[in-house]
C-alpha cells in the first residue's frame, strides 16, 4: 500500500495565526514557492512536493514534520 503526505491544514492555520496572521501570499514568500502552489496544496488540488515541504519547514523552524504533515494510506484518500 502506498502512503501519501498530506498537509495538516488546521494545524498550519493555527501556526499562521500565531506567526502574526500570515496570509497565503506571505506564507508563499517565506517558503520560496509561488502563491498558486500554496493555494493548490491548501485546496487539495495538489499534493505537497519536496520543495513545498522543505519550504514550510524552513518557514516554521521550531516545528517538526509531524506538526505540519501526516502520512496517510492512498486508499484512505480515495475512499
Amino acid at each position: 500500500m502506498t502512503s501519501l503526505v498530506r498537509l495538516r491544514r488546521t494545524q498550519l492555520d493555527k501556526y499562521m495565526r500565531l506567526a502574526g496572521g500570515l496570509n497565503q501570499s506571505q506564507l508563499a514568500e517565506k517558503m520560496g514557492v509561488s502563491g498558486s502552489t500554496v493555494y493548490r496544496v491548501f485546496e487539495g488540488r495538489m499534493e505537497p512536493g519536496s520543495r513545498f515541504i522543505a519550504g514550510l519547514l524552513n518557514a516554521f523552524p521550531d516545528l517538526d514534520f509531524d506538526d505540519l504533515f501526516e502520512c496517510v494510506a492512498e486508499m484512505a484518500i480515495s475512499a
